[in-house]
């Protein structure tokens, strides 16, 4: 008060003025920050019992150990990186992972039994000891099997005194295990635990080029608050074993390209899971539209597109129901795209991977696809495309039975082919009745051009093998000599016992 009455009365109501500005200031942050404060207590879902007791929940049917390690800060305005990896995985390239991301990262590990519990703890606290990167940002959790009276207080007696092991001793796991793997409750609990305002959901060895945190922190803070339900995708590659050290820029991932030791991720394996249009563009863009965006508003138009992608992080979980490997990640865009989420391409970030995959690699993914499919029962997959390339990459990304229903391309409204007129209601009435239905096959229709291209001795439909239509309607099945033609397509018994029979 002393130093107020030495003030002329200007002074006075200009200091003032900033002791209001400040007040205010300070309870706008409190109010904007605190629904995401109060995120993780309003947001469990329903298995989710007793949060924040002692960082020991269940989560049905599992107990989670959260927060085994934390940051030394929480700083909301970042992006946490979640992701999550199995015990018997688990080991120093976390700490290549963190370092690389030089930001919030919450880990869920994932344990295959009990006995891993201890080593996961030991191993999570030495590294925090030792590196100051997982002190200043990881945040752990373990997710473990419940007990089967749904009781987790074992873990507490377990629990940090603690004679364990530094790292878990090695582990086989069976294919059932492997089959088992709870990967979007751990994406979900990674994503439950993690105190920003924005997210990115990863992978183990997910390693991004320099700088990409900062980079995209700055536009998510001005691009969600224009556009709240909205994702910032990024394009990722996979990277040749041989290279040292990852590409900084778009510039040294092109010179990798052309050099063959870098491609689109999974581009040898699983075609079109991960393309992005117009990538020779983005790749020789040396000027930016100044808010870092490539494109705006593309089209989610492929179901089987998984883009990787900065967002808030109220974003919907992932449905834990998936079972591993079958589209147990590709999900979560099925519910942003029904959501009304718009995709915008984001310009000079990516991801890299180390290690081109290819279908020649042996791995478990096919056997823990063939084991998990087992325990649903699956219906007929109907798919529609045009012309000869959509149908060859079709082809390229399907497996199990496959059947092709050929037939003219429409003008109008209907098919150029009157043969085809007649067959196509009888084909969607004969794949629509129950026993077709349940068959585990996909029933694809290919419309095969107008009519002067399918007349063309040199239509592809015609010459190439595994084709070789004569004429339409046809139905083939895909990789056996077996096929249907002309009015036999349009009689219904004549189809049905096409189709049932092996």
């Amino acid at each position: 008060m002393e130093i107020l009455r030495g003030l002329t009365r200007s002074a006075r109501l200009t200091l003032c003025s900033l002791y209001l500005f400040a007040a205010i200031f300070i309870f706008f942050q409190w109010f904007r920050l605190q629904p995401q404060a109060n995120f993780l207590y309003n947001n469990y879902p329903s298995n989710l019992q007793s949060p924040f007791s002692n960082k020991i929940v269940f989560y049905e049917p599992h107990c989670v150990h959260y927060d085994v390690i934390s940051p030394n800060k929480v700083e909301f305005e970042r992006i946490t990186q979640a992701l999550h990896v199995s015990a018997d995985i688990l080991d120093e390239r976390i700490i290549e992972q963190v370092s690389n991301w030089n930001a919030p990262v919450s880990l869920t590990v994932v344990l295959r039994n009990i006995h891993q519990y201890l080593c996961t703890v030991k191993f999570l606290t030495l590294i925090r000891e030792k590196h100051p990167i997982i002190a200043t940002y990881l945040r752990a959790h373990i997710l473990l099997p419940a007990s089967s009276d749904q009781d987790c207080s074992w873990i507490s007696e377990m629990a940090p005194g603690f004679e364990g092991e530094e790292r878990c001793l090695p582990y086989t796991s069976t294919i059932e295990e492997r089959a088992a793997y709870p990967a979007n409750v751990a994406r979900n609990i990674a994503r439950l635990f993690s105190t920003t305002r924005f997210v990115v959901i990863t992978d183990y060895e997910h390693l991004f080029n320099e700088g990409f945190e900062e980079r995209v922190r700055k536009i998510a803070s001005v691009h969600f608050t224009r556009n709240p339900k909205s994702l910032l995708v990024y394009r990722i590659f996979e990277i040749d074993d041989t290279v040292n050290e990852i590409p900084k820029d778009k510039f040294e991932l092109h010179d990798m390209m052309q050099e063959g030791k870098a491609v689109v991720f999974h581009a040898r394996y699983y075609k079109g899971a991960h393309e992005i249009p117009n990538l020779e563009e983005w790749l020789n863009k040396t000027t930016s539209d100044g808010l870092g965006i490539f494109a705006r508003d593309v089209n989610y138009n492929r179901a089987t597109w998984e883009p990787q992608f900065v967002s808030l992080s109220d974003i919907p979980l992932h449905d834990e129901t998936f079972p591993f490997q079958i589209r147990d990640n590709t999900v979560l865009r099925w519910e942003l795209c029904r959501a009304g989420y718009t995709l915008d391409i984001l310009d000079d970030v990516f991801m890299v991977h180390r290690g081109i995959k290819t279908r020649n690699i042996v791995n478990d993914t096919k056997k823990i696809q063939i084991y998990n499919r087992k325990k649903y029962k699956m219906t007929l997959t109907k798919k529609t495309v045009n012309g000869y390339e959509a149908l060859k990459e079709i082809l390229g990304t399907t497996s199990g039975r496959i059947f092709i229903f050929f037939s003219g391309s429409h003008v109008d409204g209907k098919s150029w082919c009157p043969d085809c007129v007649r067959a196509e209601p009888v084909v969607d009435k004969v794949t629509s009745e129950a026993d077709v239905k349940n068959l585990t096959a996909t029933f694809v229709t290919c419309y095969v051009g107008l009519r002067d291209y399918w007349k063309d001795q040199k239509c592809p439909f015609r010459t190439e093998d595994g084709f070789k239509v004569s004429c339409i309607p046809t139905v083939i099945e895909w990789a056996k000599n077996r096929r249907i033609i002309d009015a036999e397509v349009s009689d219904e018994k004549t189809l049905k016992e096409f189709l049932l029979n092996q």
